[in-house]
């Protein structure tokens, strides 16, 4: 690897935000774009972005859902004990 490269390289906090920023471009709202993501042992666990929950449209059918919610659903599927979440 050549030195360019490695200077270039994000440290963890800003890589794991970068995930959080995508998943936030996946968003059912009109107005707010909230993307999360939670890390156990640099390892991502689950993502998650706020909306409307799968079997409706987008959010103005019904009452926002939370991207924190919909992580832990997804999270408890896999175990995020010990997780750190980054919204």
């Amino acid at each position: 690897m050549s030195e360019e490269i490695i200077e270039q390289r994000p440290d963890w906090d800003t890589y794991f935000m970068d995930f959080a920023r995508v998943a936030a471009t996946r968003c059912t709202c009109f107005r707010n774009h909230v993307g999360a993501v939670i890390v156990r042992d640099k390892y991502v666990v689950a993502t998650g972005y706020n909306g409307a929950p799968s079997f409706q449209k987008n959010c103005r059918e019904i009452v926002l859902w939370h991207s924190g919610e919909a992580q832990v659903g997804d999270g408890g599927r896999t175990g995020c004990a010990g997780c750190l979440a980054r919204c």
